[in-house]
């Protein structure tokens, strides 16, 4: 995403209460790298950059630093990554499915991305990982330095200014988000303590006109004045998080992490419509107002974990549980009198529990890798200020893994993970027991320094979201019903994936998706009886599974042209194609991100040039949504204090290449709509001020004495 459009945020559905997720580390085994280590510094004495299996492993070194002053800018330099250093913003390979962990434990992602990079030594990336993290098309994993020994502290904050009425008349201020971390790491000990604040309202102007077939009727939302916002949307975050390392002995290492969150969200569609029969002359004009308000909202995250050396394996270990409650509240009423309220009290728990194992064979030669994930959730629904249960539901999965990795030079490496994921879903009387296997094959190939090759394929499955499952239902308007599915089943995912690296700076990529069990939202017609016993048809919404098949081409390239000029450019091209029974919709939708970068070293300045084409699309069997908008973004960042304290100003012209307008069509036996919102307008000369001040204390070197390779 450009760095003008990454604060173009706004709500299209219902707010999801901020989760602060815990899991485990994948088995990000790294004990094969083995550098010299000198007083404070790395020594590399091969190749910076190693490939084993599905892992590449980057070597920080003083040249990779030159220039850069916080963790997530190191991520210029990886080849596939795309990181911008205005908006931070993060990519690999054209995805944002990502995780990032500090020593193979998961941290926020903004908190890891502002460290110092004089912190870590090694940066390695997972290419479609298993375990825990299998689902995420890439886990990036920062290595602290063994030798490192000192104390970090950030401060700082984000504005965004929405000028000239684009966010709604007398809404210019549209969003801040301070925020402060502190660090420190001794030779035993790491603490870490995080806190983030976020305050945001934005608006938009979503026209749709909705279509009942079967009941004859119709019902389209008139154009207003832009200015004058038909959705308008606010929301508020607290985050705070603490944790702490302890390294027991050169073989044993545990950590512990507590956070609590809190938000609320308060979304409004206010509009005037005209209503009446199909292609009929009289129309009725009404008002229209629909309010969804999400309060209350408290949650706790737990984890414990333990990393070690049990003889020749290197063990993970991991037991995390998150715990939230919060108020749902929804009103739709309208002019002509008809009103429904729809009021809830939600509560989920997630329990986590994972092992992994791993130990080389055949002096380096081969690795396995044996890991175990159980997963326990329950979510419940009551009538709000009542103890009326409208949903109670059970998931409880688990998936077991082995995996074989054959490394016979180093230029070919080659990686076999096979697998059992077994889901079981219980709501009352209704029970459903999926068992999927889980396949990755993986083949590495560099035949000379400046060329590389990888082939991966992988079949994962994954459950439904506890929502999705809840068997409860209601009238969300006068002629829609919406409700779970409790008798959904897994989703099993086939994915063939071909990259091709050229000069450690081009890389293309290639990957064909196939998806079986893939849930929808399916609409069909239904029947209630009216007051006179007539049969009134009705729109039903209900998930279901059903299956997508999805190409996607990528190009990634970034480039250092000198200490003073860096560059770097994302783009895809994706299609995608949705079934269910005799339903079908597909769509192509492209992506660029570009930036470059002038760095005037004595004045401590960088300029930034970017520009972006967001292209994102939604498509179901029976709805296609997409959106194509673009823009420009010019900003300037100035470092003071010897680069501890940084200002910066982005704006975003008013200068657009893309019709900038996102389209919705859905089409139902019961309900078809089709609408269209405005999306380039709201972020012309958008302007964003970013400040931080950094205070870095880790120029000593604690003794190393550690004679093992624990998983970090």
């Amino acid at each position: 995403m450009s760095c003008l459009l990454m604060c173009d945020l706004h709500a299209s559905g219902n707010a999801s209460p901020r989760q602060i997720s815990l899991a485990p580390a994948d088995s990000v085994n790294v004990d094969s790298i083995k550098p010299a280590v000198s007083l404070d510094e790395v020594t590399v004495e091969a190749s910076t950059i190693s490939h084993r299996g599905t892992r590449d492993s980057y070597m920080i070194t003083q040249d990779m630093k030159r220039g850069l002053r916080t963790a997530g800018e190191l991520l210029m330099r990886v080849n596939g990554a795309f990181y911008n250093p205005v908006s931070h913003d993060l990519t690999y390979l054209g995805s944002s499915n990502i995780v990032l962990l500090v020593d193979s434990i998961e941290r926020g992602a903004d908190y890891i991305k502002r460290q110092s990079p004089n912190r870590f030594d090694r940066i390695d990336v997972v290419h479609q990982p298993t375990g825990k993290y299998s689902g995420y098309d890439a886990l990036i994993n920062f290595h602290t330095r063994p030798t490192y020994r000192g104390s970090e502290f950030n401060i700082g904050g984000n504005t965004w200014i929405r000028p000239d009425g684009v966010n709604g008349r007398g809404r210019d201020f549209n969003k801040t988000s301070p925020w402060a971390d502190f660090t420190y790491t001794e030779d035993k000990w790491n603490v870490q303590a995080d806190a983030s604040w976020q305050w945001e309202q934005s608006g938009m102007s979503t026209y749709t006109t909705r279509t009942f077939p079967l009941n004859n009727y119709e019902e389209r939302m008139l154009e207003q004045d832009p200015r004058d916002p038909t959705d308008l949307m606010r929301r508020r975050s607290l985050a705070l998080e603490t944790a702490v390392d302890y390294r027991i002995n050169d073989r044993h290492i545990v950590s512990a992490l507590v956070g609590v969150s809190t938000t609320g969200f308060d979304r409004t569609l206010k509009s005037r419509m005209v209503t009446g029969n199909i292609n009929s002359v009289l129309r009725d004009t009404i008002g229209h107002i629909s309010r969804l308000i999400e309060n209350n909202y408290l949650g706790w995250a737990f984890g414990i974990y333990h990393r070690g050396l049990v003889g020749k394996w290197n063990i993970n270990t991991s037991l995390t549980y998150n715990t939230s409650a919060w108020d749902y509240k929804r009103n739709v009423s309208r002019t002509s009198g008809y009103s429904v309220d729809d009021l809830r009290r939600k509560s989920s728990d997630y329990f986590w529990g994972n092992f992994s194992a791993y130990r080389t064979l055949f002096g380096g030669k081969a690795g396995l890798d044996l890991s175990e994930t159980l997963l326990s959730m329950d979510y419940k629904e009551k009538r709000l200020g009542t103890d009326i249960v409208l949903s109670n539901n059970s998931v409880i999965s688990s998936t077991t893994y082995a995996s074989l990795q054959y490394f016979p030079s180093n230029k070919l490496s080659l990686t076999a993970n096979v697998g059992v994921f077994v889901y079981h879903n219980s709501e009352g009387d209704t029970h459903t027991t999926s068992v999927k296997p889980r396949l990755q094959a993986n083949a590495f190939w560099r035949p000379s320094k400046k060329f590389v090759t990888q082939l991966v394929y992988s079949a994962s499955s994954s459950s439904p979201n506890l929502i999705q499952m809840s068997g409860y239902g209601q009238f969300t308007d006068s002629l829609e019903y919406q409700s779970g599915n409790p008798s959904l089943k897994a989703t099993t995912t086939h994915s063939v994936m071909l990259n091709l690296t050229f000069f450690s700076s081009l890389t293309l990529s290639t990957t064909f998706t196939h998806g079986d069990g893939s849930i929808y939202d399916i609409t069909e017609a239904a029947y209630m009886n009216g007051t006179s016993g007539e049969r009134i048809p009705y729109a039903v919404t209900i998930p279901e599974n059903g299956h997508f098949n999805q190409w996607k081409f990528r190009i990634n390239y970034n480039k250092r042209f000198s200490d003073r000029v860096e560059s770097a450019l994302a783009g895809s091209l994706t299609g995608t194609t949705a079934r269910y029974m005799n339903y079908r919709r597909e769509k192509w939708i492209p992506t660029a991100d570009w930036y470059m970068i002038y760095r005037v070293a004595p004045i401590a300045m960088d300029c930034v040039l970017s520009y972006g084409i967001i292209g994102s699309s939604t498509i179901t069997p029976q709805s296609r949504y997409w959106e194509l908008r673009d823009g420009f973004g010019l900003a300037l960042q100035k470092n003071f204090l010897n680069n501890r304290l940084q200002l910066s100003v982005l704006w975003s012209p008013d200068i657009h290449f893309m019709p900038g307008k996102a389209h919705t069509y859905r089409y139902s036996p019961a309900l078809n709509t089709v609408g269209w919102s405005d999306a380039n307008f709201r972020s012309n000369n958008m302007i964003n001020f970013y400040i931080a001040y950094r205070l870095a204390r880790g120029k000593k070197v604690r003794n190393y004495k550690h004679q093992t390779h624990i998983v970090e």
